[in-house]
């Protein structure tokens, strides 16, 4: 017969083993996130982080730059855009070495990413050109649908007499993108070389069709057409080489590391483009939160007044070119331009002082000498006025208004002679001007 009690103490026996299985099921998984755990804090702890950066010149631009891409590698270790954003700043500062060893550890994190092979290779060959050059190969090969480190490749070839070489690099960049004026160029080099002056001169003359800018270009194309007794087609390619404005080759990534120059010197470039641009207002905000981080920055204190000048601002304009001549008592062009501030105001003695102090600096400076004419005529000191002229005229004999106020003056002081000369002299320089003529007919009627 069957114990009536069997079944239940079956029951719990099956129950307890349930019950162990899952506690040992989930002590397994403590175990195992706990070694995930700790695997991830050692690969974490063993993940290098940024190098420190010791600057010579603290500037509070450049720290700014650095200290937010170091942030964004140390929240991101294993980011390779982390750390090739640090290595591009850092290269755009020409912080080498530690950019070099940020660009490395980018390609380590992403070994296919041409961006980080190109930066660190132009880096390599600062130090090591056969390093570099492995690596710049390295690179062309990554970046196969851009042209631009294949092209450094082959100049860096041609550069060292490996002809064949570089031809083969220029060509392979010619066969992906048939109306490459760089890879023309470089073959239209390799030609020239060789003394294969039809073939350089095929060459030369796409390159300068599709890239009529680049000087270089222009400049042996007019040599091969000499050799070649194509003279005047020479004469022409030599005219056009002095006119164009010889634009660089285009090169995207050196162009993203140079968007990251910082610091007063890399903002005073970025102001001038801003006034060029005609965003003069931004020029202006832009200029003076640099002077506010960098007070003890000449340079910036010297374009902010100038800009606060020309904007119409002369009070404003002189508080900050006097920081300025302070900062740099020797500067000539600080204590130029406070004189013309100075003078703008009808400050008469004061702007006289800076301009005596320039021509100390600089006796040949003729634009001071005329400045400080004016000055002393308006203060009544007539043969101050006429010596300054004078000077002016000695050291740009070609100043017209220096030439029709010197001429005033003399007509002033009874030296009709020598005053018609002078106008005579700036009526020639320029015929518009109506004040210097009638000063002249005026002379003349009175003799």
């Amino acid at each position: 017969m069957t114990n009536p009690q069997h079944t239940p103490l079956a029951g719990d026996a099956a129950a307890l083993a349930v019950r162990r299985r899952r506690r040992a099921a989930a002590a397994l998984c403590v175990l195992t996130l706990a070694g995930a755990a700790g695997w991830y804090g050692w690969h974490w702890w063993r993940t290098p982080g940024p190098p420190e950066v010791r600057l010579v010149d603290p500037d509070p631009f450049v720290q700014e730059a650095i200290e937010q891409a170091r942030s964004g590698v140390r929240k991101a270790p294993r980011s390779d855009r982390a750390w090739g954003q640090l290595g591009m700043v850092l290269m755009a500062q020409q912080i080498l070495p530690e950019a070099e060893t940020c660009l490395a550890r980018a390609l380590e994190l992403d070994p296919q990413d041409c961006r980080w092979a190109y930066l660190h290779a132009r880096l390599v060959l600062l130090h090591d050109l056969d390093g570099g050059m492995q690596q710049l190969a390295h690179a062309a090969d990554l970046c196969a649908d851009a042209p631009v480190p294949r092209l450094v490749l082959a100049e860096l070839l041609f550069e060292q007499g490996r002809l064949d070489e570089a031809e083969a690099q220029f060509g392979q960049v010619l066969h992906l993108d048939p109306a490459n004026a760089r890879a023309e160029q470089g073959l239209g080099r390799v030609a020239h070389a060789r003394r294969d002056w039809q073939q350089a001169l095929a060459h030369l003359s796409r390159s300068v069709e599709r890239a009529p800018s680049v000087r270089p270009s222009h400049t042996l194309l007019a040599e091969v057409c000499f050799r070649l007794g194509r003279e005047a087609e020479a004469e022409r390619e030599k005219r056009l080489a002095e006119e164009v404005t010889d634009l660089p080759w285009l090169d995207p990534y050196m162009e993203a590391v140079d968007r990251l120059k910082t610091g007063v010197e890399a903002r005073l470039a970025v102001a001038a483009d801003l006034v060029s641009a005609g965003q003069v207002q931004q020029a202006v905000a832009y200029l003076q939160e640099t002077v506010h981080k960098r007070p003890d920055a000449q340079a910036a204190r010297l374009a902010y007044g100038r800009l606060l000048l020309e904007t119409g601002r002369p009070a404003a304009a002189e508080q900050e070119l006097r920081e300025a001549v302070r900062l740099r008592p020797g500067s000539i062009e600080a204590q130029y331009d406070l004189g013309q501030v100075l003078q703008q105001q009808g400050n008469l003695r004061e702007a006289a002082a800076c301009y005596h102090k320039v021509v100390a600096l600089k006796p040949q400076h003729a634009l001071a000498f005329y400045n400080l004419g004016q000055c002393l005529h308006q203060q009544g000191d007539q043969p101050g006025a006429i010596e300054a002229l004078r000077k002016a005229i000695l050291y740009k004999p070609e100043f017209a208004e220096a030439h029709r106020d010197l001429g005033g003056l003399l007509a002033q002081s009874g030296q009709r002679a020598q005053a018609l000369e002078h106008l005579q002299t700036a009526v020639h320089l320029a015929p518009a001007d109506q004040q210097a003529a009638q000063l002249m007919a005026k002379v003349r009627e009175s003799k």
